[in-house]
C-alpha cells in the first residue's frame, strides 16, 4: 500500500540513481593517477595506474586537469583513449574537489564511447588506412574521428585535427561538406557532391554505415581532369573559329567587290551621292558578318536566360558560309518563338559548330551531291537542334562507341567533338541522340530544356 503522506527525499533513491548512471566515474590524484573508479570505469581502465597514460593525446588531458584546478568550476571535454588494444571516446564533466579531480562520463557518452574506433566493421579501418584516396570517418556529432595518410598528404588543408577531431564546418570545404555529411546521416544512404574553387575540383562521397552509426567520407581530386576538359573545350573552340574564318573571309569578299565597283563608278561619273546608299548598305552587311563571327568566338562562361531563337539567327549565316566554302548545300528551318532557356551561350554555339564540322567531314570526297539541313523546333518543353546529312552514315559497331573520347570514323578526326558536345548538352540537363542509316545519312539531335 502506498503511503500518500510520505514525502520522499533524493537520498532515499540513491541506489536507483546509481543504477541509472551508466557512465564511468573516476577520482584522480594530482598527477592524474587513478584513485577510485566505479564498475564502468574499472572495465574501461583495467590494470591502468594513471588516467593520463590511457589517453591518445596526453597533453590534452593535462590541459583539462589544469583548467579544472585553476577555474574551480565544472568543465566539459571530449577525449580519446587508447588502452588494452581498444580506442574509445569519452565525453567528460569534471570538477576539482577536496584535492582531487572528480570526472563523470556525460549522459550522452556511453553510446558514443561504445564505438570502438579500432573495430569499426571487420577490416574497415585497415581498408581506410590502405586506400590510396583520401578518407575520413565522421561520428554522429559530425566530428572527424579518423583520417588516413592519403588525406593527410593531400587534403590536410580541409581542416586541422585536434584533440577530439575537428568539426566538418571548420574545413575549407565549409558548408558544402557539412551538408553532405548531414544529409548522409539524415537519409542514411550514399550521398555525392563536387567541391569547386578555381582550378580545384574535389569529388566528395559520403557513405552511411548503419551498424556503427558513422559516415565514411571519400575524396577524389579531379582537378587535372577538369583542367584537361577546359583545355579540350578551348582547343575545340579555336579549331572551330579558325575553320569559320575562311568562310567569313569568303563572305566579306562579295560586299567588298560591290563597294569597289561602285567607288570606281562614282570616280568615272563624278557622282558619289548616287551610289552612297548602296555602298553604305554593303558596309552594313560586312559589319553584320563580322559581328556574327565575333559572337561565335566570344567567351561567356556563365549560363544566362535567353531565347534560343535569337541565338541561332546569326549562327545560321556562319554555317551557310562554311558549307558554301566546302561545296556543300546548306538549308535550315529555324524556330522563331520566344520561349526561353538557361544556356551557356558559348558552349551551345560550340555544340552547333561541332555538329556541323562532323557532318562536313563525314562526306567522302567522291560524293557529288552533299547536303546538310539544320532544323530547330520546340517539342515537349525542349528546344531541339537537329542536324541531318546525306553522308555515308555510321557503322553500328562504331555508333556504340561514338560517345567515348578519341573514337572517330574519319581519317583526320580527333574523336573529341561528339563526346564534348554530348557532355555540354548533358551539363545543361538535356539529351543527346544520334540516328544513322548506312549509305543514307545521319541525324544528330541536341535537346535543351526550356523554362516554364
Amino acid at each position: 500500500m502506498v503511503n500518500l503522506t510520505y514525502k520522499p527525499e533524493l537520498q532515499d533513491f540513491s541506489d536507483t540513481f546509481m543504477k541509472l548512471s551508466e557512465g564511468a566515474q573516476l577520482v584522480l590524484g594530482h598527477r592524474g593517477n587513478l584513485v577510485s573508479l566505479n564498475s564502468e570505469a574499472k572495465t574501461l581502465f583495467k590494470d591502468a595506474e594513471s588516467w593520463l597514460e590511457t589517453l591518445e593525446n596526453v597533453r590534452a588531458g593535462q590541459l583539462f586537469l589544469q583548467d579544472l584546478y585553476y577555474d574551480q568550476r565544472m568543465k566539459e571535454r571530449t577525449l580519446v583513449h587508447h588502452w588494452c588494444g581498444r580506442t574509445f571516446t569519452l565525453n567528460y564533466k569534471g570538477m576539482y574537489d577536496a584535492g582531487h579531480f572528480v570526472l563523470q562520463e556525460a549522459p550522452a557518452g556511453p553510446s558514443e564511447r561504445r564505438t570502438n574506433w579500432d573495430a569499426i566493421m571487420p577490416g574497415c579501418r585497415d581498408f581506410i588506412n590502405e586506400a590510396y584516396f583520401p578518407c575520413m570517418i565522421i561520428d554522429h556529432n559530425h566530428r572527424v574521428r579518423h583520417v588516413n595518410q592519403a588525406y593527410k598528404d593531400r587534403f590536410e588543408e580541409f581542416g586541422a585535427l585536434n584533440d577530439g577531431g575537428f568539426s566538418c564546418s571548420e574545413a575549407s570545404t565549409g558548408e558544402q561538406l557539412t551538408n553532405l555529411i548531414k544529409k548522409a546521416f539524415e537519409e542514411e544512404k550514399f550521398q555525392h557532391d563536387v567541391y569547386e574553387q578555381g582550378w580545384t575540383c574535389i569529388e566528395m562521397s559520403a557513405m552511411y554505415i548503419r551498424r556503427e552509426k558513422i559516415v565514411l567520407v571519400m575524396f577524389q581530386d579531379i582537378s587535372s581532369q577538369k583542367k584537361y576538359q577546359e583545355l579540350l573545350t578551348y582547343k575545340q573552340q579555336m579549331e572551330s573559329v579558325s575553320h569559320l574564318a575562311a568562310g567569313v573571309a569568303h563572305e566579306l569578299r562579295n560586299p567588298l567587290s560591290v563597294i569597289k565597283g561602285f567607288l570606281q563608278l562614282s570616280q568615272l561619273t563624278g557622282n558619289f551621292d548616287k551610289y552612297a546608299g548602296t555602298i553604305m548598305s554593303e558596309i552594313g552587311r560586312m559589319n553584320e558578318i563580322i559581328e556574327n563571327f565575333l559572337s561565335m568566338a566570344r567567351q561567356n562562361a556563365e549560363p544566362v536566360i535567353l531565347a534560343p531563337s535569337k541565338l541561332f539567327a546569326p549562327i545560321d549565316d556562319i554555317l551557310r558560309s562554311e558549307c558554301m566554302l566546302q561545296n556543300i548545300e546548306y538549308t535550315s528551318a529555324l524556330y522563331e518563338g520566344s520561349r526561353k532557356a538557361l544556356m551557356n551561350e558559348t558552349m551551345v554555339k560550340q555544340v552547333v559548330l561541332n555538329l556541323l564540322r562532323n557532318a562536313c567531314e563525314a562526306f567522302p570526297e567522291s560524293q557529288k551531291k552533299k547536303h546538310i539541313h539544320m532544323n530547330t523546333y520546340v517539342k515537349d518543353d525542349f528546344y531541339c537542334i537537329e542536324f541531318i546529312d546525306n553522308g555515308p552514315g555510321i557503322p553500328n559497331e562504331t555508333l556504340a562507341q561514338l560517345g567515348e573520347p578519341f573514337v572517330t570514323t574519319k581519317d583526320k578526326g580527333t574523336g573529341i567533338g561528339i563526346p564534348l558536345s554530348k557532355r555540354i548538352v548533358e551539363d545543361h540537363h538535356g539529351e543527346f541522340e544520334i540516328e544513322t542509316q548506312e549509305n543514307e545519312g545521319t541525324s544528330v539531335y541536341a535537346k535543351f530544356p526550356l523554362l516554364p
